[in-house]
């Protein structure tokens, strides 16, 4: 049955007017009811883009049999002089006369918004000057509400107020039964205190939240948009509405955010992709999907300046706040780069370059092998990767935290249909990129931590190749790539056992992991370990049974992790497996660390604060006593002050003796500090018997 509530947009209506949406649901279902062919229904879908059109005004009022002359003199002169190509023109022309306004066509999109910012505000004599702007800004400014309502702002100061908790505290917000409760998570006291409650539903029911990428940000999602909130009260902020979201992402210094209400086939009546500017919740740019795209092909990179996107073999690059595609320093136009099957891509943490992955996502045998670039922007030079003579048909991509390296996890096409696991490792120095190869055969599973120096591969035993899955524990191989030994840098640590697991979590420290299980079968087979990486040795801390697990993350600072079950119930873990806060809600259906800024400290800086690691331990342990002990130092602190009042009444006291010294002299007629200068001390000793009655 078809469901027309979810093809037809009545946010408009519903906003102005919130009465209507149960009606608009009734009619809806109605409707549906009613319709008997719905297996071939398809929605249709309006091709028209005009997004390539800009609207320009301004233009002198001229007789209509002077129009050939204006446009002449326009394409001759204007837009030679501003650097653009030639447009289609159509002038606005009513009773024989041109009024001054005018449509240009573009060959593209990002032609005309770099048109209308060139075009706007430009003096074409002494008595006009031009306005302009795309076609989606004027449709924007044609529907403005007529009631404005400036966007909520809040100071990065007061979005970050939080951070400042003297004890480092960590915040993990619940979901369960519509009711969200934002807690404080004490790591030395093993305690938990309400920060925040509420429902959130001022923008509408709340489908889900999540947090902006430095956690500023709390982040609602509604049927007809998203909403933020902020601040410590958690003020209502903005909403920005995109029928149907499912994902926002933001850029790394949270300016932008882009939205994603699926595919043109999800939601083929609105805007699929959005970049919106955060602190006035205004649209930057829109984008259809592609029926195949999924979420994930678009990436900003480490500064904000850009959006990267792939698909339709181009590799699009946007600048910001623009949106405007880069331009092409041979042909100098904005254009995009021809990319032939690229699929995936990331950005360099730490400089404005992209590692791309070209193939086809159902290779078969003998359709020739994928392609890797890295590639430098605004310059578009492209590094050399290791040519691969193999078919792939799948490719993450990692890059190590200082950008000297980046993992490729790639998965292979071997004869009969079946796969192999390959990681290569590219050192990049010096503008050249050495690849290092290694294949895994029986790996199903690869988990490389956010660093990029940390691998595990659950693989597993030959024996086992043709079990059912859930039925065997796999093997994990752990390696690093952040040393180098005799020439290669995936350096193996050690091997892990017949363990029954989904996946392996990596701590942010960097040191610690934990193997979980939150498939389906963790209800039988529920195990959750803990292990720790030290001097090149693996170690399992601990291993704990539980009932039933289907998520798990590690805090922000890596101490803590976080389990939890649709059940009702969740479990908050040290690094060690001790099990420090258990907590049982009805219904949980989401909980969440608050995401925290990351700081990417120099090698140097790092290499020093870890040689000064156990002088900062004696302070942060001295004060982790001190609330442990509260009772103790409480004590010890009244104890001490006593001791001070005492002194310090002894002190007034002798002040008062010595002041009054000279009045004492005189009335005494000697002065008692010096008495072995008058008086004569003479001891008798006489012995008396004394008898006492029997």
């Amino acid at each position: 049955m078809v469901d027309f509530l979810k093809h037809i947009d009545f946010s408009k209506e519903v906003k102005e007017n919130p009465v209507l949406r149960d009606h608009i649901a009734k009619v809806a279902k109605e409707l549906s009811v009613q319709h008997k062919d719905d297996d071939n229904y398809k929605q249709p879908v309006n091709d028209n883009d005009l997004s390539n059109i800009v609207v320009l005004a301004g233009l002198p009022r001229i007789p209509q049999d002077k129009v050939d002359k204006l446009q002449g003199f326009f394409k001759g002169k204007i837009l030679p002089g501003l650097e653009l190509p030639e447009p289609t023109i159509e002038f606005d022309i009513r009773n024989n006369e041109m009024v001054g306004t005018a449509l240009l066509t573009f060959a593209d999109q990002d032609t005309a918004k770099n048109a209308a910012l060139k075009l706007n505000g430009f003096a074409f004599d002494k008595n006009h000057t031009l306005s302009a702007c795309t076609n989606e800004d004027f449709d924007e400014m044609i529907n403005l509400n007529e009631t404005y309502a400036p966007p909520k702002y809040l100071s990065r100061a007061d979005l970050q107020e939080w951070l400042k908790d003297s004890r480092s505290r960590e915040q993990l917000l619940v979901r369960a039964q519509n009711r969200y409760y934002l807690q404080w998570f004490d790591h030395v006291t093993k305690t938990e205190s309400i920060a925040f409650k509420s429902n959130f539903e001022e923008f509408g029911e709340v489908n889900r939240f999540d947090w902006s990428k430095s956690g500023s940000y709390l982040i609602t999602f509604h049927d007809a948009g998203f909403g933020l909130w902020g601040g410590n009260t958690f003020e209502k902020l903005n909403f920005y509405p995109h029928p149907e979201v499912q994902q926002v992402e933001f850029s790394p210094d949270e300016t932008y955010a882009l939205s994603f209400n699926g595919t043109v086939n999800d939601a083929p009546n609105s805007e699929n992709y959005i970049v919106w500017r955060v602190a006035t919740a205004g649209k930057l740019r829109t984008f259809k999907a592609t029926p195949s795209e999924a979420w994930g092909s678009y990436k900003w990179s480490f500064d904000s300046k850009y959006l990267a996107s792939c698909g339709n073999d181009l590799l699009n690059i946007y600048e910001l706040p623009t949106m405007s595609r880069i331009i092409d320093p041979q042909t100098q136009k904005r254009a995009p780069l021809k990319v032939q099957n690229i699929q995936n891509l990331e950005w360099k943490p730490n400089k404005n370059v992209l590692c791309v992955a070209a193939y086809k996502p159902q290779a078969s045998k003998g359709e020739g092998s994928g392609k890797i670039y890295i590639i430098e922007v605004p310059s578009r030079n492209i590094l050399k990767w290791k040519t691969i003579t193999w078919e792939f048909s799948d490719c993450s991509i990692h890059w190590e935290t200082a950008g000297n390296k980046v993992v490729l996890v790639l998965k292979k096409l071997l004869k009969n249909k079946k796969f192999s696991t390959v990681i290569q490792v590219g050192d990049i120095k010096h503008n050249t990129v050495t690849v290092e190869e290694h294949e895994f055969v029986d790996a199903k599973v690869v988990n490389v931590d956010d660093s990029g120096r940390k691998i595990a591969v659950l693989s597993v035993d030959p024996s086992n190749r043709d079990a059912p899955a859930g039925l065997y524990g796999y093997n994990i191989e752990i390696f690093k790539t952040d040393e180098e030994v005799r020439g290669k840098y995936l350096q193996k640590i050690g091997d892990l056992t017949d363990k029954y697991a989904s996946h392996v979590l990596w701590s942010p420290n960097g040191n610690f992991f934990a193997i979980v299980n939150t498939d389906k079968l963790s209800a039988k087979i529920g195990t959750l370990e803990f292990g720790f990486i030290k001097a090149n040795t693996l170690e399992i801390i601990k291993a704990t049974k539980f009932n039933y697990m289907n998520y798990a993350a590690w805090d922000a600072s890596g101490r803590h992790l976080v389990s939890a079950s649709s059940k009702g119930a969740y479990t908050i873990w040290t690094a060690f497996g001790e099990a420090v806060i258990k907590d049982t809600f009805n219904e949980i259906t989401q909980v969440q660390w608050r995401n925290k800024p990351k700081l990417l400290l120099p090698a140097e800086v790092e290499a020093t604060l870890n040689a000064k690691l156990k002088e900062y331990s004696k302070k942060f342990e001295e004060d982790d006593d001190r609330i442990l002990n509260e009772d103790k130092y409480k004590k010890e602190e009244i104890r001490k002050k006593n001791l001070s009042d005492f002194v310090g009444f002894l002190g007034q006291k002798r002040k008062a003796w010595t002041d009054a010294k000279e009045e004492r002299v005189k009335l005494l007629g000697f002065d008692e500090d010096h008495l072995q200068n008058t008086v004569q001390e003479e001891i008798i000793e006489a012995e008396e018997p004394i008898t006492t009655k029997k």
